[in-house]
């Protein structure tokens, strides 16, 4: 299943629209955004909120893994600037599920 997030309720048609400015030279169209569960959670903050997320790979040393994630049971971290905290704890989304056939 794909993912759509979004704060704005009771979509029931996604109109597909340009790539965002850093995505156009690798997105050619018009295009609706979607995301994989496995990476749902860097998502759910609101759309202009800068993030950092990241995750232990195949590649990480036990160092870094202590240094990043510390003594925390976390498999994953999405830091954000403090001056956000407010709107994201007020910030209403909505997640829609979306068949991946209808998808590239």
């Amino acid at each position: 299943m794909l993912f759509h997030i979004s704060d704005q309720a009771g979509i029931t048609c996604f109109v597909p629209r340009p790539a965002p400015s850093a995505s156009a030279a690798v997105h050619d169209g018009l295009m609706v955004w979607a995301i994989d569960g496995e990476h749902l959670e860097n998502m759910l903050l609101p759309r202009d909120c800068p993030r950092v997320c990241f995750r232990p790979g195949s590649t990480s040393t036990a160092g870094d893994i202590a240094r990043l994630f510390g003594a925390t049971s976390a498999r994953r971290v999405i830091a954000i600037e403090a001056g956000w905290f407010r709107r994201v704890c007020q910030e209403r989304l909505y997640c829609y599920e979306l068949p991946p056939a209808t998808f590239r």
